[in-house]
């Protein structure tokens, strides 16, 4: 990346940015908004014209916000020209670029895109069942991964596991945290809730993935989604971070997320048997 200055005038400005998430979306004058295919190569090209104009090239982007500044008088983006701005936001619709208003549709975006382990990079409140919640083998496999990132939290990051009882919840904990739920739909009533809305069904009988099945005796769900009470937040269903004790006594190159946005567990061997991310719109592909 380059920028030039010349008695305070920015003077043929040029720029490579490049992103696999909306995680990590802003250099300089550009904002990736939202990939149009998450974890794959997005990028974005720019330099200034002859004419004054900032001149950029997209690729896997679907909407952008950029920053303008005098001498620029034109946004060319992909071929297309509009007029410069201070800071506009521009979608892409049918292979075309437009200005873009506000979006009414639940979609992915910087601070809401996941995957699981995303949600444990801002605040966030575990929330286990009350004591009188019924019992189950899941419901107690899943109050154990809870346990397990109570003690592995604070031992390698620094910080306390703030928990409360599905009871205990307020709505300004809702309003400033990201919601993560133990248990099964029986034992939680926020992942009793929060399996009405999402792609994903939870069921006493099953686990329903698109068309798989998994034996809701005998498997977990683990899942990252808006909260549906609070969309600007995450509601974390049966999850910790996805790495443990083993990859934290390594090196930080052990540190990245083991699933995408849900997963499915045999809690007989502890092992994932299904995995995957949700598309652009929390959909499943």
């Amino acid at each position: 990346m380059g920028r030039n200055q010349s008695h305070g005038i920015l003077e043929k400005p040029v720029l490579r940015f490049v992103t696999y998430t909306e995680r990590y979306n802003h250099c300089f004058w550009v904002t990736v908004d939202q990939l149009e295919h998450d974890y794959q190569r997005a990028q974005v090209d720019t330099k200034q014209g002859d004419n004054f104009d900032l001149d950029l090239t997209t690729r896997n982007i679907t909407r952008l916000t950029l920053h303008g500044e005098p001498p620029m008088k034109t946004f060319v983006i992909d071929g297309q020209s509009f007029p410069i701005g201070n800071s506009v936001t521009f979608e892409k619709a049918n292979g075309k670029w437009q200005k873009a208003g506000p979006s009414h549709t639940l979609q992915k975006a910087h601070g809401l895109q996941g995957p699981i382990d995303d949600a444990f990079m801002d605040a966030f409140l575990c929330v286990r069942p009350d004591g009188t919640a019924p019992q189950s083998a899941v419901s107690e496999f899943a109050v154990k991964e809870l346990d397990r990132f109570a003690q592995e939290f604070p031992k390698w990051m620094r910080g306390d596991v703030p928990v409360k009882t599905v009871s205990q919840v307020t709505p300004a904990d809702e309003h400033g945290s990201s919601v993560v739920a133990f248990g099964t739909p029986s034992t939680n009533s926020f992942i009793a809730h929060a399996v009405k809305s999402t792609p994903i069904q939870w069921t006493t009988q099953s686990i329903v993935v698109g068309d798989r099945k998994f034996d809701s005796a005998t498997h977990m769900l683990s899942m990252i989604y808006p909260n549906p009470d609070n969309p600007k937040r995450y509601l974390v269903i049966n999850s910790g971070h996805s790495f443990h004790e083993a990859d934290f006594r390594g090196t930080n190159v052990l540190l990245y997320p083991r699933v995408g946005d849900w997963a499915v567990t045999d809690i007989a061997t502890g092992k994932v048997v299904a995995e995957g991310v949700f598309d652009r719109n929390w959909k499943l592909h």
